[in-house]
């Protein structure tokens, strides 16, 4: 193959390699005082979690797009304080509705999470429980293998849905 030729196979390649949004990691934060799971994508809100408020850094639970992408959606989240101290991300305007009908202030978009399977990606999925008197206190938390749904689910954890998938890779 000539230079030319093989050059006009690698040019669209590249330049959909330079298009693609670059991917961030999602990390999970969780507080055991609170009984609370939070995400984030920003190594700066992640590290003042862990230095100020007592969470602990449980690592990347996967990887999701920096910027807005076809068939994806933004990964919303939001915050109530105590005595419910509870945080909830989810990439559905009617959750999103139903939260700020609950009085959580928005955090923000952390980033975006595709709504269909693609290569290299598993389900993000979402359990909650509720906790304390009358269980007024709840968590949300992701999850992204099966056999860790199932086994919350068997200890009470209510199954809230896929919410689309994260990327095992950056």
């Amino acid at each position: 193959m000539s230079a030319a030729a093989l050059a006009g196979v690698l040019a669209p390649a590249l330049l959909a390699a330079e298009m693609a949004a670059p991917r961030v990691p999602l990390y999970w934060l969780y507080n055991v005082a609170e009984t609370d799971s939070a995400y984030t994508v920003s190594e700066d809100r992640r590290d003042r979690l862990v230095r100020e408020r007592g969470y602990s850094d449980m690592g990347p639970i996967g990887y999701i797009d920096a910027a807005a992408q076809p068939n994806a959606r933004p990964l919303r989240c939001f915050y109530i304080g105590p005595p419910k101290t509870d945080t909830s991300c989810t990439t559905s305007a009617v959750e999103q509705k139903i939260l700020r009908g609950l009085a959580y202030e928005e955090i923000g978009v952390e980033g975006y999470v595709p709504i269909e399977r693609l290569a290299g990606t598993i389900v993000l999925y979402r359990v909650s429980r509720g906790y304390g008197e009358g269980n007024r206190d709840r968590e949300h938390r992701f999850v992204v293998d099966p056999d860790e749904l199932k086994r919350l689910r068997k200890l009470g954890w209510t199954y809230d849905g896929s919410k689309g998938f994260v990327y095992r890779v950056p």
